[in-house]
């Protein structure tokens, strides 16, 4: 089992140099390791089979307001648990992409310390560990949603407009 999160991969570590933690960016900190009361949005999956990070990739830009990328970061969910200090179920009714939401969780991260080590998690797996990362392209991901919505995998009603004018 793996948790997903998306974060913009620019942010992290160069892949083919690994920097220390102390050198990875504000950015990085204050925008993808971003908390809501503590609490942090994290995607639960099976595997990190391309069609993983495909469902969860869709499911994310798929309440986007406006055209953008998409990447995501894997990481095994063991190791989640032991630097989280609470993991929550938490579905998400909202989640056009059917059967997605209920992958929801909320993970809480009171201070300074677990945010360090998760971090520290992420940095590691963005500097080399490429099976753990993906990034998706928005025309990429309309291709997903187009194939789901044929399979009647989409909750149209639940799109964004920036995702649901270029649904067939």
């Amino acid at each position: 089992m793996f948790f997903i999160r998306c974060i913009r991969i620019s942010n992290w570590p160069d892949p083919r140099k690994i920097k220390p933690l102390a050198n990875i960016s504000s950015d990085a900190i204050t925008k993808d390791l971003k908390t809501n009361q503590n609490l942090m949005s994290w995607w639960e999956v099976d595997n990190i089979s391309e069609q993983s990070f495909e469902l969860i990739a869709a499911a994310i830009v798929s309440q986007y307001k406006q055209e953008d990328s998409v990447s995501l970061v894997a990481l095994p969910k063991d190791l989640v648990c032991e630097i989280a200090q609470e993991i929550k179920h938490a579905p998400n009714n909202q989640v056009p992409i059917i059967g997605v939401g209920d992958k929801h969780y909320n993970i809480k991260i009171l201070d300074y310390e677990t945010l360090g080590k998760l971090a520290d998690a992420i940095s590691k797996v963005t500097s080399g560990n490429v099976e753990f990362v993906r990034r998706y392209k928005f025309g990429k991901l309309i291709s997903i949603i187009n194939t789901l919505n044929q399979e009647n995998r989409v909750n149209k009603d639940n799109l964004e407009v920036a995702v649901k004018k270029h649904i067939t």
